[in-house]
């Protein structure tokens, strides 16, 4: 790879990996200047087949957007969502298919979710689920309100000074 400051040939100084990337810590052999890079498992080829049963291409990007916002407000850190989502695509790299529905692709994230935060678990199943009605929400929530696995302690919103 060549240096981006003077477009010399690098040299690889350090490796680390991850589940589904290689990070390359380099050194220009020109200027002296360190740089990483980033090899990345990419979805290849991969058709999302819609609900109204469009087809479009599968996007990274959409996904983790939709966690992004199940999970704003929550004390979920970036690293757990980029978690979800590489796991996400890892599943479906390794199902070797080339269509995958939405609604599958919705039922992963909220595996992941009712593991990772009831509340964003909610959030994302009350917009991408299809509940008829609010007694088939409130059925879910029952269900898992009761289930003793997900008996989470509720965050203080307020200090004790305030109440």
């Amino acid at each position: 790879m060549n240096c981006p400051s003077c477009q010399t040939k690098s040299k690889v100084i350090g490796i680390k990996t991850s589940k589904n990337s290689i990070y390359r810590m380099r050194a220009c052999s020109n200027c002296d200047k360190k740089f990483n890079s980033i090899e990345k498992l990419l979805v290849q080829n991969i058709i999302v087949i819609k609900r109204d049963r469009r087809r479009e291409n599968f996007d990274e990007n959409k996904l983790h957007k939709s966690l992004v916002v199940a999970t704003s407000k929550r004390p979920i850190p970036s690293n757990a969502i980029n978690a979800v989502v590489q796991d996400i695509i890892e599943t479906i790299n390794n199902s070797e298919k080339n269509e995958v529905t939405s609604r599958l692709i919705s039922k992963m994230v909220i595996s992941h979710l009712s593991r990772l935060d009831l509340i964003s678990y909610v959030r994302y199943a009350s917009s991408y689920q299809d509940f008829i009605s609010i007694n088939e929400m409130s059925r879910e929530l029952e269900a898992l309100s009761s289930n003793p696995e997900y008996q989470q302690e509720q965050q203080k919103l307020f200090s004790e000074n305030y109440i």
